[in-house]
């Protein structure tokens, strides 16, 4: 559905950023649902998919087999409808919502939902306040709040950069062609969402 709705209005190749979140990545409906395989079942798609296996191995050692073939050959629908269309799809690393600017977006607007809750809210009331939040977004203050995330965005990304740069004995001004996902080797706490945003909002207007 996201694909159907994004790609016609994509008019050149693009880069399509998404998170990790396991919707984005459903698989085709040809593909087994290995879980719910018996044993010659299981047999049965390794031979379709030409797999090499032993029959006398136990359900779970196949499922194995299967599962891996799976996970190298068979695409994401998402990138499977992207790639025809002549777009290309990266996945930001888990836990960086500071890579997402809609993510600190979308956690201002819940929070000034939230903070709007009584126990006399009703699901109406909640659909006309998220509308006016998006409303708001679209005003001055709005678009001036989107922009000093993705400022803040860029920041995380260059102390990334900087950071391997350091690591790795590499100036940080030198564009060496580093593989960027070296950048995220290390887990960093950047869950706390709202606490991010309200660190965008009071951090100086001068900064760059």
């Amino acid at each position: 559905r996201e694909a159907g709705l994004l790609l016609p209005n994509l008019h050149e190749p693009s880069l399509i950023i998404m998170d990790n979140a396991s919707y984005h990545k459903t698989l085709p409906p040809t593909a087994p649902d290995v879980a719910k395989l018996k044993k010659q079942e299981v047999i049965a798609a390794l031979y379709q998919y030409q797999i090499p296996h032993d029959a006398t191995s136990t359900v779970a050692q196949l499922k194995v087999l299967l599962k891996n073939w799976i996970k190298e050959k068979v695409l994401p629908e998402v990138i499977e409808a992207a790639e025809r269309a002549g777009h290309r799809v990266l996945f930001t690393p888990p836990h960086y919502s500071d890579l997402q600017p809609m993510e600190l977006v979308w956690a201002y607007v819940k929070g000034n939902i939230a903070r709007q809750y009584t126990k006399n809210t009703t699901l109406e009331d909640v659909k006309q306040r998220l509308d006016a939040e998006f409303i708001k977004l679209e005003q001055p203050s709005g678009r001036d709040l989107v922009k000093r995330i993705i400022v803040s965005r860029d920041r995380v990304v260059e102390d990334f950069r900087r950071e391997s740069s350091i690591e790795d004995g590499v100036d940080s001004d030198d564009d060496g062609g580093d593989d960027d996902d070296d950048l995220f080797e290390e887990d960093f706490d950047v869950d706390e969402l709202e606490k991010q945003l309200e660190a965008v909002l009071t951090s100086s207007d001068g900064q760059s």
